[in-house]
């Protein structure tokens, strides 16, 4: 395996590691039920508020999706590696 096939696992693992720590479970679930709340509390008279909280969710998405995605790189390195072992 090649230095940077190395980090793309190694990256990979810590990136699942930090999404299944149950703080971080914890705190994205905390996260997107505040943004919910607070964009049901805000007053339709104050649109720049009310557009912010969907902004802010979307944010919130593609920061769990580029851990994801350092996962699922690291996850197709270890099966390519795997099927050259064999």
């Amino acid at each position: 395996m090649k230095d940077k096939e190395r980090e793309a696992v190694s990256r990979g693992e810590r990136a699942e590691a930090i999404l299944n720590d149950p703080l971080v479970i914890e705190f994205f679930a905390k996260m997107r039920t505040s943004l919910v709340d607070a964009f049901f509390e805000t007053p339709r008279t104050d649109s720049d508020k009310r557009e912010d909280r969907p902004r802010m969710s979307v944010t919130t998405n593609a920061f769990e999706r580029k851990f994801r995605q350092c996962i699922r790189e690291g996850n197709d390195i270890k099966l390519i590696q795997g099927d050259k072992d064999e």
